[in-house]
Formats: structure tokens, sequence, C-alpha cells
């Protein structure tokens, strides 16, 4: 090694080594208490990936700190340089820290729940009662789903004091599309049914021996197609197609296309939204009720909804009006109708007292199909004429009693042109024509109604095990032509809900309540000639139906069903009393394909 020019003295070279060792020792310390407190913080990497809680932390002391082992620097300085030997005396301290083991105390894991695409139902009970449905779902991508349903409903009779045949069976096949995009969705829906009921309400004094073997079945079917077409961010907003063709077992036809267009955009930054909707009607009867010539309707009516939306703090306003043009062809008339269309709301305290108010209308067309869903005992000889709502004012309030239940109360007064009342047909004094004319069936007569009703609505739930809803409607009915509001009730209430009582067992009960209403029954002598005109009185009817439902397991959950518990053959419609107390047993099953 070569000598320094000025070489250092022996005392001088003890106190530079003396303030090294002491550097070093506040090195060491600043770095041992660094990786405590990393120690304290960050865990090793042996440890397994696993839930712990540490009950005490760790608290670093100096004497489990790690020395480092590296060899210092050595100082250049002037003056002879001699061989110098550092020891350093390590004890490497080997951690302690051990997680103390204790029992989680995070909230417990919700069991998943087990979802399946398909759902298959079958039932049976007395009266030769089966009812199945299935339903399939496929998704042909995340945002594409492919849907079909089958349903099977039927009975095979059997209400006391009944002559004729009272069996009835319903079957229907449906088939959708649905997709949905980022910007639209798009539901696509062909349906076919066919329906078959028995016109068995004759009066009991008519001879049963004449009418035992007569035939009174009455059959239709249905094809149905449905599409939708919905945008967002676009003045585009929805587009609504439907269309039916029915036939029936007396060469009955109709055909219904409807068809609407919603518009949303603004005009001046004024928010404006308006409805193009188009309903075309051809139908044709075979013949009349009492006349040998066809019946024939057919009709246009083009509307146009213009509606403006205005929202200043609690006070929500939507004003705008319907117009309608009415065309027709078989009476060779034309008629063109603007009724009004305004709702306000106003939040006077919020979300529990809403108070709403407004007047609106409507021209709406009456099919075959939705009058045979009203009531199956119509005879297959109607004359179909549209019905139209010049007004309907209404006033009422709304809100939530608490976090848990909601109200709904309303007051409305209506005015109903050429509105539909069902009034039973004359009894003949022969039965030598077709099967619903024995006075069993059911025909139309039009007349102006103006209606008053009162209503009151309640939903909520106690908690996610017991749900509840109640609706209570009063009306009263004062008609122009007719003496009464013929099969209309005055007093109509509901009330539904769902209990689980257990998590295997749940209970479902629904009770309705239909008031008083009236019919006429008229007959007539074997050569036509009207003997007595009797107006009857239907008694208010009071149903009560429940299901205990029992979960087997993911897949499996049966069903007991006691329908009409209270036992009443009441008549819904005048002679056509129902059947009695009925229970059903079944079970639904869950699959994935």
């Amino acid at each position: 090694m070569p000598q320094s020019i000025c070489p250092m003295k022996p005392q001088t070279v003890q106190l530079i080594n003396s303030m090294i060792n002491k550097a070093y020792i506040i090195l060491f310390f600043a770095l041992g208490l660094g990786y405590g407190f990393s120690q304290s913080n960050t865990p090793k990497d042996s440890l397994q990936t696993q839930k712990v809680s540490v009950v005490k932390p760790y608290t670093p002391t100096l004497s489990e700190a790690f020395k480092l082992k590296t060899w210092p620097e050595k100082p250049h300085f002037k003056g002879s340089k001699k061989d110098v030997k550092y020891t350093i005396f390590s004890a490497p301290m080997a951690s302690t820290f051990v997680p103390a083991k204790s029992k989680s105390v995070g909230l417990p894991k919700a069991k998943s729940l087990i979802t399946f695409d398909n759902i298959a139902r079958l039932s049976l009970g007395n009266y030769t009662n089966i009812s199945g449905d299935l339903f399939l779902n496929y998704a042909l991508s995340k945002r594409q789903q492919f849907h079909a349903q089958f349903s099977h409903n039927s009975s095979q009779g059997g209400i006391k004091q009944v002559l004729l045949d009272d069996t009835f069976s319903t079957n229907s096949a449906t088939l959708s599309y649905q997709s949905f995009m980022k910007d639209s969705n798009l539901n696509l829906e062909t349906a076919f049914s066919r329906q078959v009921t028995n016109w068995y309400g004759i009066s009991e004094d008519l001879p049963a021996d004449d009418l035992s073997d007569s035939d009174v079945k009455q059959s239709l079917s249905i094809f149905e197609i449905f599409g939708a077409y919905a945008l967002s961010d676009s003045w585009l907003d929805e587009l609504n197609i439907k269309a039916h063709i029915l036939s029936d077992r007396f060469d009955s036809q109709e055909f219904n296309l409807s068809t609407s267009i919603n518009f949303k955009f603004n005009v001046f930054n004024i928010p404006l939204s308006t409805k193009v909707g188009l309903n075309l009607l051809d139908g044709t009867f075979v013949k009349g009720y009492s006349s040998p010539h066809p019946l024939e309707y057919n009709n246009t009516i083009l509307s146009f909804f213009p509606s403006y939306s205005f929202n200043h703090g609690s006070l929500n306003l939507s004003a705008g009006f319907g117009a309608y043009y009415l065309s027709d062809s078989v009476a060779s008339n034309q008629q063109f109708y603007i009724i009004p269309n305004i709702k306000a709301t106003y939040n006077i305290v919020d979300a529990i007292f809403i108070a709403y108010a407004g007047v609106q209308g409507d021209l709406s067309a009456n099919t075959y199909l939705n009058l045979y869903e009203q009531n199956p005992f119509i005879s297959p000889a109607l004359e179909i004429k549209p019905t139209s709502v010049p007004f309907k004012i209404f006033l009422g309030t709304k809100g939530k009693l608490s976090n848990q239940w909601s109200y709904d109360v309303k007051g409305q007064f209506s005015k109903h042109d050429n509105s539909i009342l069902f009034k039973k047909h004359s009894q003949p004094g022969s039965f030598d024509g077709p099967v619903y004319s024995y006075g069993n069936s059911f025909g139309l007569v039009y007349d102006t109604l103006n209606m008053f009703t009162w209503s009151a609505e309640v939903e909520g739930y106690i908690s996610e095990k017991f749900q509840f809803s109640g609706l209570m409607r009063y009306n009263a009915f004062d008609v122009q032509t007719e003496a009464n509001a013929w099969n209309l009730p005055n007093l109509e209430a509901e009330v539904r809900f769902d209990w689980s009582f257990s998590p295997k067992w749940t209970l479902g009960l629904q009770a309705f309540y239909i008031g008083k209403r009236y019919d006429y029954q008229s007959f007539n002598s074997s050569s036509g000639v009207t003997t007595s005109n009797i107006e009857v009185t239907l008694k208010a009817v009071a149903d009560l139906n429940l299901a205990f439902d029992y979960t087997i397991n993911d897949r499996w959950l049966t069903q007991l069903r006691f329908n009409n518990v209270l036992g009443q053959n009441y008549q819904r419609w005048l002679q056509y009393p129902t059947q009695g107390v009925q229970v059903s047993a079944g079970a639904y099953y869950k699959f994935d394909f």
C-alpha cells in the first residue's frame, strides 16, 4: 500500500474511529426502528392468504431490530494509511411475531341464490280440473333472449243443478324474442290460443229432456302478434304494433290492427311529446241473433296526442289533448273528437302526501275478442261499436304511510257514450234455433252512462316475509235509456297477501267481494211474442282462495290450493253458477338445459 505524504497521528485516528462507530450506532438504530414499523404494518409473504384477527398489535423494540451485514466505506484522508480491521458484533434476532387465532366477527355470508331458466308446473283437482304451464327461456347472447310458454287449463264440469255441458278448456302457446341493446330495446311476440266454453246457463224451468243432449259448445281460435321498439336519446321514443285474427265455431271472423308511435322533442327549449295511433277493425258475424242477414262492423280510428310536461318545484303538470278521427264504413259515418288530457300533481309533504287532479278522456274500439274476455257467454251475433269517454274528472291523493306502506285514494266522475252493457237474451218458446238462442247467451245494449267512482288502495309489507295489498271501489251509475246499468256492480273489494311463515312454507290468500248486480230476463212464446219480463237481482259475491306452497329444494316446489273456500255456488252472470269448493294439488319443477 502506498504511503501518504502527511501521516496522521494515532490520537486523531482513534477519534475518527470513535465518531464513525457512533454514527453507525445511530444509523443502525434508525434502520432497526423503521424495519420494526414495517414489520408491524406489512404481513410477511410466508403467511397464507386467510382471514385473521390480531388481538394485540405488534410493538417493535430496539432489541428486535436487524443489524445490517455490510462493510462501511473507508474514508479518504491525507497522511499515511494503515490497515484498520473493523469488527462488528452483530446478533441477528429472529422475528417472534405470531398472529393470534380468533373467531371471525364478520357478517355471515349469505347463501347464494340458485336460479333456473325454465319452469314446469302441473296441478290436478276435483271437478277434474287440470292446469299446467311450461316456461322455457334461452339466452342467445348477453343481450338477446328467447322465451316460450305453453299453457293448459281445463275442467270436466259437474256443477250441481246444471242441465247442460259445463266443461271448458284453454290451450295457448306463446313465442317471444327480446333484444336489449345499448341504445334500443326490441320485443317481438306471437301467440296462438284456442278457448272452448259452453252456454250452459238456462232457466231451471225448462224441460231437461229436450235439452240434455244439446251441443252448446263455443270455440274460438285466436292468433296474435305484438311488437315494441324503444329508443333512448332519440326523437323517436317508442313504436308499438299489435294485431289479432279471430275465428269461432260459427264462422265469425275478426281482424284488428293497432299501432302507435311516440315522439319526444324540444321546441324552443320546451319539452313536447306526441303519440300518433291507428286502429283498424274489421269483423263479420254470419247472421244476426234474430235475423238471417250477416252482421258486419268496420271502423278506422286515427288518433293524435300532443302533450307538454312542466315541472316547477313540487308541481308537475302534463297538459295536452287527444284528437280522434272515426270512420265507420258500414254506417257510412265519419266523426271527429277533441278530448282533454290534463293531469297535475303537487307534492305537499315530501313523498307522504301528494295531491293530484286532472281531466282525461278516450275513444276505444270494442272488439269481439275483448268482449269475449269480459264475458265468455256472449252470442256470436253482436252489433259492435266504439265507446267514447268525453271526459273523466278525477281528484285524489297518494303517498307513503311509512317506508313499508303506500296508499292511493281517488274520486272520479266520468261520462261514457255508447257504453256497453251485457244483457241476457230472451228465453224462446221453442228450441229449434242455434244453440246460443235458448236464452243462455248475452247480447249488447248501448247507453249513455254517467258514473261516479270512489276508490282506496293500500300496498305494503311488514317484512320481506309478509306482503299485502287491498283495494275497495264504490260505483254509482246513472243511465239514460236502460232501467239499470246491467251487470255492473256497485261495490268491489279485493285483498291479497303472501306470508312466508317459515323457510319452507308460504301462505297466499286472495279474497274478493262483488256487490249486487241487476240483469233482465224476458220470456217469449212459441210464436215469438214476449209473455213476461223480469228484472233479476244477482246476490253479492264473496270468494276466498288459499294456496300453501312448500319448497322441497332448489328445484322442486309443491302447492296445495283451495278455491271458493266459502263454498258458494254464486252466479257471476245470470243463471251461470260457478263450481263449489275446489281443491287441487300440484308441483313446480325448475331446470336448465
